[in-house]
């Protein structure tokens, strides 16, 4: 097991702006598992335009590439494992994982990075082929293990899903780039219920009745099995109130259109382009129904030297802000919000006010409290 380790992870809510500037048995949790194992990921996927380009660090870049090869390894033991036990945990976990690998492309073609997981023509490599030696040979051995019962098919899942809680956790605590944290979040609270699911496998035809953590503290996994780590996933929002700030699970996904052509969060256009700004806003299921004010802010910066300056929308009319939340205009009131909302944010050209634009939106409920997207749209305007 120490070898595992050792070859396994071998890689192993800062809020950018504030607006005041500013038990694994029971009923629940075998409905939670059964949700995620039948592939029920509400993530909130970015596209590749939609993702603002940072510096990312050679350790970074590396973490990325093994991330996308680490869950297509997670796939392929559970697409054969399931070829040879028939048992739907497997297919429907697999399918999952797709999705973690999914996620993983989007930041590296973002970024301009190789996939890690293709061959020298491009195509992503065969069920149970991998570029990184080490993962091609624990493949191997997790098949053979897999292999010698349906107990043990069991325990190579659970044992995945530790390793990647791990890796993980490790990934999200060295970045500060929110978009890539919150990717790995999501991954992360994914490979929480997936252990959950074959921890009750395990438990089933475990003469014991009970399952022993494999590389994770024993404390820690039994936690996770109760259900006292997050099983849904994280929206890319704040939910923020007079006394407290939590995340909240709605997601709002960012449209900037340049002569009608959709380009990168973080671009530069030219003054006289004429560009078309919205979100795409997917409401917490806990907020829908209820009736709230929709609120946009722009943070504007001439140039670098100079300080930001802050705009609100107030109904069709943009305005200054001094950045206190008791101010807040509404650009829209009273709606009633759905589960998909579309929300225009502006559409012209800024011919006059060159500089750098941060666009931030949200809802304010009738308690005050406000939802609204941490990471903002940004783009920069030459003359």
């Amino acid at each position: 097991m120490k070898q595992f380790k050792k070859k396994f992870i071998a890689i192993s809510l800062a809020l950018p702006f504030s607006f005041s500037v500013v038990a694994a048995n029971n009923d629940n949790a075998a409905m939670q598992g059964n949700m995620m194992e039948m592939g029920g990921e509400n993530s909130c996927q970015l596209s590749v335009d939609q993702i603002q380009i940072q510096t990312l660090s050679d350790e970074a870049i590396d973490r990325l590439k093994f991330m996308r090869e680490e869950e297509k390894l997670a796939r392929d033991v559970y697409q054969n494992l399931y070829a040879q036990t028939l048992s739907k945990v497997f297919k429907n976990i697999s399918n999952s994982e797709q999705k973690h690998m999914d996620s993983t492309k989007i930041f590296l073609d973002a970024y301009g990075i190789d996939d890690s997981a293709t061959s020298e023509t491009g195509e992503v490599n065969d069920v149970g082929v991998f570029n990184n030696i080490e993962l091609q040979a624990l493949y191997d051995q997790l098949i053979a293990r897999g292999s010698e019962s349906l107990l043990e098919a069991y325990q190579v899942g659970a044992l995945i899903e530790e390793v990647d809680i791990a890796d993980l956790k490790e990934a999200i605590t060295n970045t500060d780039i929110v978009e890539l944290k919150a990717m790995y979040t999501q991954l992360l609270n994914a490979s929480y219920n997936h252990l959950r699911a074959f921890s009750r496998q395990i438990i089933q035809l475990n003469e014991n009745g009970i399952y022993t953590a494999q590389l994770m503290d024993q404390a820690e996994v039994d936690t996770i099995l109760s259900g006292a780590h997050s099983s849904m996933p994280m929206g890319n929002a704040n939910s923020l109130t007079d006394t407290e700030s939590m995340v909240s699970n709605s997601c709002f996904t960012s449209r900037l259109n340049v002569d009608q052509q959709t380009i990168q969060n973080g671009s530069t256009i030219n003054a006289n382009q004429v560009m078309n700004v919205a979100y795409q806003v997917t409401v917490d299921a806990a907020d829908v129904g209820q009736t709230a004010d929709w609120v946009l802010v722009a943070e504007y910066a001439p140039s670098p030297n100079e300080p930001a300056q802050f705009f609100v929308r107030n109904a069709e009319q943009w305005q200054n802000w001094n950045g206190q939340l008791n101010s807040l205009p509404a650009a829209m009131m009273n709606a009633e919000l759905k589960q998909q909302q579309s929300v225009p944010v502006f559409e012209g050209s800024l011919n006059d006010m060159p500089g750098r634009y941060s666009i931030y939106m949200g809802y304010r409920l009738n308690n005050n409290r406000l939802v609204y997207n941490k990471n903002p749209l940004l783009f920069y305007v030459n003359n």
